[in-house]
């Protein structure tokens, strides 16, 4: 098992699970309570679902060996 470390500066994408389409944020009623809603606008998708990509340290998708 490989433990790594992921910042909370590091750039995040959050992609649709229809499209693939990047989400724009939908304000939620209590940050801490209820999960954040996010909106496609290209396909219309409205939910909690996304797929996230992280960025590498060199600006990829792809970690460091």
């Amino acid at each position: 098992m490989r433990l790594s470390w992921k910042s909370p500066l590091e750039i995040k994408k959050r992609l649709c699970p229809v499209c693939g389409a990047e989400l724009k944020p939908i304000a939620s009623l209590g940050a801490a309570t209820t999960p954040q809603y996010f909106y496609c606008k290209r396909c219309g998708y409205k939910g909690v679902v996304y797929i996230e990509l992280h960025n590498g340290p060199n600006g990829t998708d792809k970690e460091s060996s």
